[in-house]
């Protein structure tokens, strides 16, 4: 039998998802082979992702629907990326499960497997650290903004590490290490310290290059970080401007990528607008209070970021 390929979203949320179902469908038989082969998917994949076929068998988790999806699990409002392929979803397909109300993938794989195969109890249990930080880190969820600058905690240590190595290989490490460790003992390993320990003496630095870069009116940030290295700072805002709605920002994805994030002032409560519509707008996705879009070009994401924050400072 092949492996069982894979299919994540490639960030804390989506390694912490595939960890979790691997672990449940492997040690209850619910698919054919315990051998995996984890496959990263990110939002460049839209326009093509609907023409590309997937590998079999396959799950898809935290990320776009796909017809040849076999398992399926996500929460984004922007997942159907046509109303005909919304129809191929199947809400009575045991396998498949969709839900915006969900703070992230893991909490939604855990409620539905336990609706639907109740001996999974026990076993989720181990895991309930890494969903709750699921929960914090992909819904913005911090006690604070100096929590996330600070990254005292175990699963944030990890989550910072991604920003120094998003490889295919470190990616596999994390969703192996995930399944079989807890939070503390895997921020403790080399693998995630030495890449931690670099994002924290570099903290310093980086708080010192951007404070200048901010430019904050009626309500919206804007921070363009195009021209640094750093991965997005995208909680540094509110530490500076507590009173911001919105942050929107431009970086560099990767040589040839920019990607803008939209983000909600998750300390702050006020009517928002939906920023996953907003930016599908725009060729990208998200949920209500998160977005994100990519770029191939600089002045199109400088342009297009304008746009969103003159539509996001309407009173």
């Amino acid at each position: 039998m092949n492996k069982f390929n894979v299919y994540f979203h490639k960030d804390f949320d989506g390694i912490c998802s595939a960890a979790l179902f691997s672990e449940l469908v492997s040690n209850y038989n619910l698919v054919e082979t315990k051998e995996f082969n984890y496959i990263p998917v990110d939002y460049h994949l839209k326009d093509k992702w609907l023409t590309q076929p997937l590998l079999q068998p396959n799950a898809v988790l935290d990320f776009l629907f796909h017809q040849d999806a076999e398992w399926w699990y996500d929460h984004h409002v922007s997942t159907f990326l046509t109303p005909e392929i919304k129809k191929k979803y199947k809400k009575n397909n045991v396998r498949q499960f969709w839900n915006t109300e969900f703070q992230s993938c893991p909490s939604l794989i855990k409620t539905h497997f336990l609706k639907h195969w109740t001996l999974f109890s026990g076993t989720l249990e181990r895991f309930d650290e890494w969903i709750t930080w699921s929960n914090k880190i992909d819904s913005a969820l911090y006690d604070s903004p100096s929590e996330i600058i600070e990254l005292k905690h175990p699963c944030l240590q990890i989550y910072a590490s991604l920003g120094k190595d998003s490889s295919d290989p470190y990616l596999t490490f994390l969703i192996n290490s995930i399944r079989k460790l807890s939070p503390s003992e895997l921020a403790n390993t080399n693998e995630v310290q030495e890449k931690y320990k670099i994002v924290r003496s570099e903290q310093n630095k980086i708080i010192e290059d951007l404070k200048g870069e901010f430019k904050f009116e009626n309500g919206v940030v804007f921070l363009d970080q195009a021209k640094f290295n750093y991965p997005y700072q995208r909680y540094l805002s509110y530490y500076f401007y507590p009173e911001a709605q919105y942050t929107v920002g431009i970086f560099k994805k990767n040589t040839r990528t920019f990607s803008i994030s939209l983000g909600k002032n998750p300390w702050k409560e006020f009517q928002h607008k939906n920023l996953g519509k907003l930016s599908e707008k725009y060729g990208g996705g998200g949920r209500p209070t998160v977005g994100g879009i990519l770029c191939d070009d600089y002045s199109q994401s400088v342009d297009i970021a304008q746009k969103i924050i003159k539509y996001l400072s309407r009173k």
